[in-house]
């Protein structure tokens, strides 16, 4: 068990808090789908417990059995089949409804943020943006200051525009 006296719990506290506020921020963007997503998780979960109880039922009521007679019947191996095998469905449609609907809800999280974003910026008057060049968001001059960066340091705005080259065409360029 790992040193209690080598947690800051001061700073540990505010991060869990901070993360809680930004989880409720994003269920907030897609309730719905965030609700299918848990729903699919604990079908996953429950699921996974079923999956044992599925053999374990069968294990006692057809194998068990069948190795005291000496014969298998059918139809108690035809049904310990279908009921492992449904369970394993549940299971699949679980881990795909966990997943895809958490995927979807992140995506229309990203949407919302990116349509919010720009309208903000859309807000803001044409001598504003002339004032400022292209590529250089007030996010990023926040960063640097926040993280000691000096605003006019010639590498970071290398790096900055190494980041965000394009072709001209609104394209990437990879470095």
């Amino acid at each position: 068990m790992p040193d209690s006296s080598l947690v800051d719990t001061a700073q540990t506290e505010p991060t869990f808090r901070e993360g809680l506020s930004i989880l409720a921020v994003a269920i907030r963007t897609a309730p719905r789908v965030f609700a299918a997503a848990v729903a699919g998780s604990a079908l996953y979960g429950t699921m996974t417990v079923g999956a044992a109880w599925a053999v374990g039922w069968a294990t006692d009521h057809v194998v068990l059995p069948d190795l005291h007679s000496g014969s298998a019947p059918g139809t108690g191996l035809a049904a310990a089949g279908l009921l492992i095998i449904g369970v394993a469905l549940a299971k699949v449609i679980g881990i795909y409804g966990r997943r895809l609907l958490a995927g979807v809800a992140a995506f229309r999280g990203q949407a919302v943020y990116r349509r919010k974003i720009s309208d903000a910026y859309l807000r803001l008057p044409l001598s504003w943006h002339q004032r400022h060049p292209t590529g250089q968001l007030p996010l990023e001059r926040q960063l640097r200051r926040r993280d000691g960066v000096p605003a006019d340091d010639p590498a970071a705005d290398e790096l900055g525009r190494r980041r965000h080259a394009d072709d001209g065409r609104g394209r990437h360029v990879p470095h």
